[in-house]
């Protein structure tokens, strides 16, 4: 199946969006949350995200947490 260009345009403008949510809640956990407990804090924020997406956006963002 073929997705046409409005479909990846939805797909990648839905991908940034919990990009830059997972971004916030890192920055607010003070550079602390893993990928386990940013996916807690974005099924809090009522986004289902599971550990392994997780892990996919803070690479995606240069997330590294200490």
């Amino acid at each position: 199946m073929v997705l046409g260009v409005q479909q990846l345009q939805k797909e990648n403008a839905e991908r940034d969006a919990l990009r830059r949510i997972t971004t916030e809640l890192h920055q607010m956990s003070r550079c602390s949350a893993g990928a386990r407990k940013l996916s807690s804090m974005l099924k809090q924020e009522g986004k289902i995200v599971g550990r392994y997406k997780a892990i996919k956006l803070m690479k995606e963002a240069a997330l590294i947490s200490r």
